[in-house]
Formats: structure tokens, C-alpha cells, sequence
């Protein structure tokens, strides 16, 4: 079985901004944008959260210029036997 990568690329030019493997095929990818605070410009940055096996949640914050934050969490599963 091949290693599975995800790779974020800025729309505007289609330069690789990350590339990352993961175990399982991704579930679901969301995209938040981050609120500019009152006054302030724009800055652009947004988190992306990609699902992975439903098991693994990566959480990658993006700007304009590059990758900034990633983080993965992994989600152990507890199984309980009645006795």
C-alpha cells in the first residue's frame, strides 16, 4: 500500500505551501477563516482541519505567505466490555 499525502497549495499560483503523510484515506477537510479584529485589516489567515480515518484530526493554520502551525491530534479508541 502507497503512503498517502496531503498537500495544500495556494490557489493563485499553485506553489506547495505543505505536504504532509497520513495512514488512512482523509474523511473530511474544513476551512476556517480567522476574524480580523474591529479596526484592524484583513490578514488572511485561515486553519484548515483535515479528518483522517476518522481517528486523527490535523489542524494546520495557513497565511498568504506560508505555513505558520500544525498540529495533529490522534484519538485513541476505548472500548468497554461489560462484565
Amino acid at each position: 500500500m502507497l503512503p498517502l499525502q496531503v498537500t495544500l497549495t495556494r490557489g493563485s499560483d499553485g506553489e506547495t505551501l505543505n505536504t504532509f503523510s497520513v495512514k488512512l484515506d482523509p474523511y473530511e477537510v474544513l476551512f476556517a477563516e480567522k476574524k480580523a479584529e474591529p479596526g484592524q485589516a484583513k490578514q488572511g489567515s485561515c486553519t484548515l482541519s483535515v479528518n483522517v480515518g476518522k481517528r486523527n484530526l490535523y489542524l494546520i493554520t495557513v497565511s498568504h505567505a506560508a505555513v505558520h502551525n500544525s498540529l495533529c491530534l490522534a484519538l485513541l479508541l476505548k472500548v468497554t466490555v461489560p462484565v
